[in-house]
Parts: C-alpha cells; sequence; structure tokens
C-alpha cells in the first residue's frame, strides 16, 4: 500500500516470490504491537513475527481509512479494545462493515480458505498461509489479499517472516493493477490510504475462539480439553500420523495433512492409502513383491521399478535372453521360450543354453551323418532331405525307378550310389549299367555270340547246343571240327553242328558212305535188303527178288508194294510170305477180331457199328466208345448220374425216357403247381421250384406255392394287415393307402396334424382317416373348427348379441356387464334393458348403464328435465 501520512507502506512483488518493504516496522526487532496504545497506529501495525514459537490465541484485525473517498473501504476510525467483537464472514465483508471493527480468525490453510468466502484460493505464493478475495458483483470496488509467511526461523532480519496485505479500488484512477510475471501477485500503488492492523495474542482466553476452535472443550475460559488428536492450547494443532501439517514429508510428502491424520492425496492417481504412502507399479502395490514390477524389481515410486540385474524397462517386464527382446519370436533360437534373463526353456527335442541344439538320429545337428550325409537335421529327429533322397533319416534313394538297394538297381549290375546315379560293374556301362558286350558287338545285336548264342555278361556268351567257343563261333561233324580239312569224311561241308552237306556220290552223316539208290551199301536196307550193293546204285538181287534195287517181289501174284498185297494188312516180307499187321491173321492176312469177335460176325461191336480194323469199331450214328458200346442223352454218356437231367433214363442217343412228373428232351422240365420250373412266376415268384409241385420258398415267405408271406405278424391277406389302410407287398412292407404312413401304414394326418394329436380336427373332433374328422356334437367344418352359437357362426360379428365371444356350441362369454345365454342382456343403473322403467322411462338403456334420453330429458338414468330452464325439482 502506498503510504499516506505515518501508514504502513507494502509492496507485493510477484516476480520474487517474496514481499518488499520500505518500513523500519517490518525489520526491527520489536514485539508485536504496543498494547497500551492500541490506536498509536506507528507502533501498532507491526509484523507478525511467524518465527515466535508462541502459538497465538487469536488474531485481531484493525483497520482505518485515512484518506476518505466516495468508496469508502472503512469510514470510521475510532477504535478500542473495549469495541465489541465480532466475526465476519468474509474478508471482504471485514473490510467494508462501514464501522470500526475488531475481529479474529482461526488458524490454518482451510480455515482461512472457508473464512475468505466463496470465490477465494489459497494465494500461490505465499507457501504457508493466505487468501484472494477478488472482487464479485456484489462488491464490483475493491479486490483484497492478505498473505503469511512463515519458517520459525528466530532472525527477524530473515524475509519469511512477515504478513503481506493488498487491495485495490476498482474506481480508482490513480493506479491500476499491473500483472507481474507468472507468480499471479499483484504489483499495485493504490490511490486508498487503508491501516491494517494485525496483532497476536498470546494469552489465552477460549471463549474468544469459538470453543476451541471445535477441537475440544473449554474449561474455565482458560483451558481447552482436545479431542480427536488436536493439540495445543486452542486445539489448533494436530499432525498426520506423526507429522505437522507444514512438514514437508507430511502425508509421505505426497499430500496435504487436512486434519488429524486425514491426508488429501496431491494425485489420488499415483499416492493414496491413508497416509498416501501407498503407490502402484502395474496396477499392483509396491509392497506385493511378487506381482508389482513384474516381481523382477522394487516399486520405488508410482509405476517406478528399481529391476533386478536382467530386466528393465519402466515396470521391469522387459527381459532379454542373449541378446533378443523375450517376446520376439526368434529368443531361444525359435525353439524355446525365454523365461528370465538368459535362461531359456527349451521345447521338447531342444537343448543349449539358446536351445540352438538338437539332435538327429543320436547325431548332432551339425554334422549331416543323422542324416545320412544326404540331408540337413533342420530340428530334433527332423530331416530336410537332398532332392532325390527320402526316408526318416534321408537313407533312401532310388536308381531309375528301383530303391537303391534292390537287387533291381542298376539292372542289378552295379551299385545305385546316388539317386539315378550308378556306378557299373567292369564290362556294364550305361546310366542303369543296363549295356555290355560280347567281344565288341553289343549284348542285345543278333550277331552277338556268332549268332549262336546269348551274351550274359560282359565277354560271355552262353551258347546255343552243340556250339562253342568264347564267341560260339565253333562246333563239330560227328566229332570232327567244322573247319577241319577232314570233316564229312572229306565228301562234304559241316554248315551246322553233325550236319554234313555231302558231294553228290556221298551220302551218311559223316559222308563216309556211298549208295544204292540212296541206301549205305552197308545198311541192311541197301538194295532193298534183298540184295548186295556192289557199287554206286548197282545191285545183285537175291532169288525170287526183282528190280534195279531188288526191290520188287510178289506175294501171292500182288507185287509186294501193291496197296492190296496181303490183303492191305500185311506186308509181303518175301516171295509169297505176308507178314501180318499186328492183330490180323491167315496166309493172305485176311482175317482180323474187334475185342474177341471176328470182324464178321454179327454181334461184333455190340451190333452198334462195323469191325474195320483189328479192335477198330467204325459205330453207327450217335454210338461210340471201343466196342460202340457207348452213347449220349444230350451230351451226357447214357449212365452218368444227370443224364436226362437225373430225372430219367437215356435208352439211346438223346432218347431219354422221363420219370413221371417230368418231360422235355433231357427230361429237364418240371412244373410247380402248373408253371414251369424255370417261369420268374412260378412259386409265386417268392421261391425256387426245385421239383414237381415242390418249392423252396424265400427268406419271410412260405405256404406250398410260397404264396404266403407276413406284414408285421400278420399274414398279407388278412383285411387286418398294415392297419387296414394299405396292402402287404412284400414281408414287413407295407405300401399304405394315400393319406397313411408308418411302417404299418397306422399313421395319418389330418390337415397336417398327428391324427392322435390333442389338437387334431381343432381339438373338437376325431381325426378317422386322412383329413376326415368325425366332429363332436355341434362342431361342424372339414377341421371341426367351426360351430354356432344359437344359429350365429362363432367367429361372426354379430355372435352372442355383439356383445360376447363364442366359445363353444351355444356357449357365450360375455362381455362386461352382459349377461344372458346370447348375451343379450345388460343393466342400465340396475334395471334390464327392455324394461318399461329403465332409464327413468325416459329413454332406451342401449349399453350397460349408458341411456340414450328422449328429446328434453336428461342425466344418466334420463332422470332430469327443464320447465323454461329451471331443474323440474328446483323449488323455484
Amino acid at each position: 500500500m502506498v503510504n499516506k501520512g505515518y501508514t504502513l507502506v507494502m509492496k507485493i512483488n510477484g516476480d520474487s516470490s517474496i514481499f518488499t518493504y520500505n518500513s523500519a516496522y517490518w525489520t526491527d526487532n520489536s514485539t508485536t504491537f504496543n498494547t497500551t496504545n492500541i490506536l498509536d497506529l506507528d507502533v501498532g501495525n507491526t509484523k507478525f513475527y511467524a518465527f515466535n514459537d508462541v502459538p497465538f490465541t487469536f488474531m485481531y484485525f484493525t483497520g482505518q481509512q485515512l484518506t476518505p473517498r466516495k468508496s469508502d473501504i472503512i469510514t470510521n476510525i475510532s477504535l478500542n479494545l473495549n469495541t465489541t467483537k465480532f466475526q465476519p464472514m468474509t474478508l471482504v465483508s471485514l473490510f467494508n462493515q462501514g464501522s470500526n471493527f475488531i475481529s479474529w480468525v482461526p488458524q490454518g490453510r482451510q480455515g482461512w480458505l472457508k473464512w475468505a468466502g466463496v470465490n477465494s484460493t489459497l494465494q500461490p505464493n505465499c507457501n504457508r498461509e493466505g487468501v484472494n478475495q477478488i472482487a464479485v458483483p456484489s462488491y464490483v470496488r475493491n479486490s483484497f489479499r492478505m498473505g503469511f509467511m512463515g519458517n520459525n526461523e528466530n532472525n527477524c532480519d530473515s524475509p519469511d517472516s512477515f504478513v503481506g496485505i493488498g487491495a485495490w479500488d476498482r474506481t480508482s484512477n490513480a493506479g491500476s493493477p499491473v500483472y507481474a510475471g507468472n507468480r499471479g501477485e499483484w504489483e499495485q500503488i493504490a490511490s486508498i490510504a487503508m491501516q491494517v492492523n494485525i496483532f497476536i495474542r498470546t494469552d489465552y482466553d477460549c471463549s474468544l475462539v469459538g470453543n476451541c476452535l471445535g477441537n475440544g472443550y473449554c474449561i474455565n475460559n482458560q483451558t481447552c480439553q482436545c479431542i480427536n488428536g488436536y493439540t495445543a492450547k486452542n486445539c489448533s494443532a494436530y499432525d498426520c500420523f506423526g507429522k505437522v501439517p507444514n512438514n514437508p514429508l507430511v502425508c509421505s510428502g505426497n499430500g496435504t495433512c487436512l486434519e488429524y491424520n486425514l491426508c488429501n492425496c496431491t494425485d489420488p492417481s499415483r499416492y493414496y492409502g491413508p497416509n498416501c504412502d501407498l503407490y502402484n507399479c502395474n496396477g499392483f502395490v509396491y509392497t506385493d513383491t511378487n506381482n508389482s514390477c513384474y516381481g523382477h524389481g522394487s516399486c520405488v515410486a508410482p509405476d517406478k521399478c528399481i529391476c533386478r540385474p536382467g530386466y528393465n524397462g519402466t515396470l521391469c517386464s522387459d527381459y532379454y535372453c542373449f541378446g533378443i527382446e523375450h517376446a520376439i519370436g526368434r529368443v531361444c533360437s525359435s525353439n524355446g521360450t525365454c523365461t528370465s534373463p538368459d535362461v531359456c526353456t527349451c521345447n521338447p527335442g531342444f537343448s543349449g543354453a539358446q536351445c540352438q541344439n538338437y539332435y538327429c538320429y543320436g547325431t548332432f545337428f551339425t554334422s549331416n551323418v543323422g542324416c545320412s550325409t544326404n540331408g540337413s537335421c533342420i530340428g530334433p529327429d527332423n530331416c530336410n532331405c537332398n532332392p532325390g533322397f527320402y526316408g526318416q533319416r534321408c537313407e533312401a534313394y532310388q536308381c531309375f525307378g528301383n530303391v537303391f538297394n534292390s537287387s533291381r538297381a542298376c539292372s542289378g549290375n552295379g551299385t545305385c550310389i546316388s539317386p539315378n546315379t550308378c556306378v557299373c560293374k567292369s564290362g556294364y556301362y550305361g546310366s542303369n549299367c543296363e549295356a555290355y558286350n560280347c567281344y565288341g558287338t553289343m549284348f542285345n545285336q543278333t550277331s552277338v555270340c556268332s549268332s549262336n548264342g546269348t551274351c550274359t555278361a560282359p565277354n560271355t556268351c552262353t551258347c546255343k547246343s552243340n556250339f562253342y567257343g568264347q564267341r560260339c563261333e565253333a562246333y563239330d561233324c560227328y566229332g570232327v571240327m567244322y573247319n577241319s580239312s577232314s570233316v564229312c569224311t572229306a565228301n562234304g561241308a559241316c554248315i551246322s553242328p553233325n550236319n554234313c552237306i555231302c558231294s553228290p556220290t556221298a551220302f551218311g552223316s559223316s559222308c563216309g558212305d556211298f549208295s544204292c539208290f540212296g541206301q549205305n551199301r552197308t545198311s541192311t536196307s541197301a538194295c532193298s535188303g534183298n540184295g548186295t550193293c556192289v557199287s554206286y546204285n548197282t545191285c545183285s538181287c537175291m532169288p525170287g527178288y526183282y528190280g534195279q534195287r531188288c526191290e520188287a517181289y510178289n506175294c501171292y501174284g500182288i507185287i509186294s508194294n501193291s496197296t492190296l498185297v496181303c490183303s492191305t494188312n500185311g506186308t509181303c516180307v518175301s516171295p509169297n510170305t505176308c507178314l501180318c499187321n499186328a492183330n490180323f491173321y491167315g496166309q493172305r492176312c485176311e482175317a482180323y477180331n474187334c475185342y474177341g469177335t471176328i470182324f464178321n460176325s454179327t454181334s461184333v461191336c455190340s451190333t452198334n457199328g462195323t469191325c474195320i480194323n483189328p479192335n477198330t469199331c467204325v459205330c453207327k450214328n450217335g454210338f461210340y466208345g471201343q466196342r460202340c458200346e457207348a452213347y449220349n442223352c444230350y451230351g451226357l454218356l447214357s449212365n452218368s448220374t444227370s443224364v436226362c437231367s437225373t430225372n430219367g433214363t437215356c435208352i439211346s442217343p438223346d432218347n431219354c425216357i422221363c420219370k413221371v412228373g417230368y418231360y422235355g428232351q433231357r427230361c429237364e422240365a418240371y412244373n410247380c403247381y402248373g408253371t414251369l420250373f424255370n417261369s420268374t412266376s412260378v412259386c409265386s415268384k417268392n421261391g425256387t421250384c426245385i421239383a414237381t409241385d415242390t418249392c423252396s420258398c424265400n427268406a419271410n415267405f412260405y405256404g406250398q406255392q410260397c404264396e404266403a408271406y407276413n406284414c408285421y405278424g400278420t399274414i398279407f391277406n388278412s383285411t387286418s394287415v398294415c392297419s387296414t389302410n394299405g396292402t402287404c407287398i412284400n414281408p414287413n412292407t407295407c405300401a399304405c393307402n394315400s393319406g397313411f404312413y408308418g411302417q404299418r401304414c397306422e399313421a395319418y394326418n389330418c390337415y397336417g396334424l398327428l391324427s392322435n394329436s390333442t389338437s387334431v380336427c381343432s381339438t373338437n373332433g376325431t381325426c378317422i382317416s386322412p383329413d376326415n374328422c368325425i366332429c363332436k356334437v355341434g362342431y361342424y367344418g372339414q377341421r371341426c373348427e367351426a360351430y354356432n352359437c344359437y344359429g350365429t357362426l362363432f367367429n361372426s360379428t354379430s355372435v352372442c348379441s355383439k356383445n360376447g365371444t363364442c366359445i363353444a356350441p351355444d356357449t357365450c362369454s360375455c362381455n362386461a356387464n352382459f349377461y344372458g345365454q346370447q348375451c343379450e342382456a345388460y343393466n342400465c343403473y340396475g334395471t334390464i334393458f327392455n324394461s318399461t322403467s329403465v332409464c327413468s322411462t325416459n329413454g332406451t338403456c342401449i349399453n350397460p348403464n349408458t341411456c340414450a334420453c328422449n328429446s328434453g330429458f336428461y342425466g344418466q338414468r334420463c332422470e332430469a328435465y327443464n320447465c323454461y330452464g329451471l331443474l323440474s325439482n328446483s323449488t323455484s
């Protein structure tokens, strides 16, 4: 404030966050105020010494305006200790009382704030106590500010123990407020001279402080009996869990102590608990060491963790396994789970610190031996085979379609060392070792092995019979090598084994003989054996023989070589000497037998043929056998058990005598009850005719002709079969009549509902056959859905006199207030509608309690009427 006369001057400097002043009264060591002369303002308005340990009992505010103005803040100056004390509601009211004043206020930030009024805020730059009162519409002329600061330092020169007062008259033209920096302080030179005196009273009168500030009981106006944790003479002091409110560590340093053990946490989203000492890390209270910081560190502040070695991140949720973040898929070589720093839990089959190791069939994965050197070990017992290899261990492969260890691999002539790669045995070649040569000629050439053998292996010929030599090039003619000069007795050429081509005059296998007419001279057959071959083609015949070759002689006048000689049954072996063929006899070989009977006997050949040669019968048509004793009936021997279809006797070729009941050429035909045995309709089509009038029935059929069968225990032609609703067409097979269904045709519907449904026929009848309802008495319609109430269809709008519902034949359920069988009756105010007295006889009862009044009448019951404007019962 600006000093006018002797008034204390004070300036609020928002930038420095302290109060500056130019009056010695603020800095000297004098005590609070001069109590002997309270109006001695130069003495009285001294500083508030917060460093003094003596708690004040109450605080006086005294003030006066020194320069009267129209916009007076304080008007009267007279003030003394005997002035009646009162408690103002706000600071604004304190300085606008319009009279001298003296008052007191309680200590404490919340007390100041409550006392300051609805628009007050705690002063931000006065560290301990203070209020701001900004002008509101009721007090538009001024604003007021007061602040206290004190650190209990026993140093009068310290700038942190003082009170600051600021006021501003909005109507003033001598000065204007200046907003000073980020502190929100007012710096002003006010044109209003105003003196405020503040003093502290150290003697105690609990009657002056509102009954021990409400925190205790005043005893004898001198002593407060404090309660609820409060202390000090006026019960103004309290603590929160052992620390006073102005202790920086009160409420764990995270809140404000409002009253005894009641903390208001500064940021409840971060700190909580009675002492504001609790906070969370990742949603768990810091004392929950198993879950806060994910169990990997210490929670030292809200969501601030000090992690154990190996863990990191704000909440210690991150860790690494060998340099890779634990949640990345490639951690632990992608073969396990990173469960803690540098600790991998490997998947089955993997091992090693980083799960980088595994085996394929007992061999470490870096070796390809586990995959037979033919693939890569890509996982536990998991081989990725090279192209062409297969098998669990890549141990298998093929050479041109044959597995490598098959005897057929590489054509059996080599070793299959890799897919389609053969190492051929010596002498073999070709991709599949399929080719080889015999002495320069490929094995499959026609000229190989001199065309006389087979090339079975390299340079190995297997010769045909009678050939020999490495190449099968050699052979002999009767012990002499084919190319010998003496082969074929030097009379011919050896052209193949033991095959001599003789010169024209030589013959014999080895060309060593000459011949007479082609017979070796030494042969017994030379000169027909009937003379001597004396030179090439020159015979000397024995007696009885003649011809160049001595080949001719006669038997009984017939030349020996005639087809007729010796009765054609022998050989004329010498003149008149027949040598009979086997089984012929007689000089001329004219006689012979057929199975012991002379050829010309009548009984020869079983009388069924002609004996044309010894034991040679020529049978008559249809007979056969050596003796013509046999014959067939239609392809079967006459004495076969199957002849004549087993149903007759074969008496001559293709001639059967049938048993009784059988007929046909082969006795193959018979009837079952007049139907041919193989007819599709025999045995009623339900069996097989196995003998005359003998049927073998198929399963589930019976009767002589298999004509009978059952459907579910009832014979097919019973009137009750298939529930009388169908035809039994096969065993247990009913063909239902139209509208019936079910295995036994027992089921049927009436208009979509099963016959035995409780809802069938609208519940008003019985479903006796498909879509055929027999209605109960009173009901009609296809579904028995219709009925009448007293001659009117149940759903007619006029049924039950339009006053009810037809719920069954001749049964009406009347609407409210209607009655009678047909709901035709109702009352108007207790009188039946058709009574002559209804509606006071002055109207018609048209609905329950509804009268339609005759002209001139009115009222609910038509009881009222007027005479010339006056109600009929009016006294006038």
